[in-house]
């Protein structure tokens, strides 16, 4: 199971900058950005950067007739 912190900071020039109060220094970590705050966005098709990641995203399909089915 995955741990998620919520922290918010602030975009300065280029930069990000946030409080990363007891996130190791090897954590992987997301962004997300207000849109309403943005004048405009461009969003690329998604990609992995290292395809060995895909095994991250793999998922089981069970066919199968569920109680909402039924």
């Amino acid at each position: 199971m995955r741990k998620l912190a919520i922290n918010e900071g602030a975009v300065e020039g280029q930069n990000v900058t946030l409080p990363v109060h007891g996130i190791p220094d090897d954590a992987r970590v997301h962004v997300l950005a207000e849109l309403e705050t943005l004048s405009a966005l461009r969003v690329a098709s998604p990609h992995l950067a290292d395809p060995q990641q895909a095994k991250d995203f793999e998922k089981q399909v069970i066919e199968g007739e569920t109680e909402a089915g039924a």
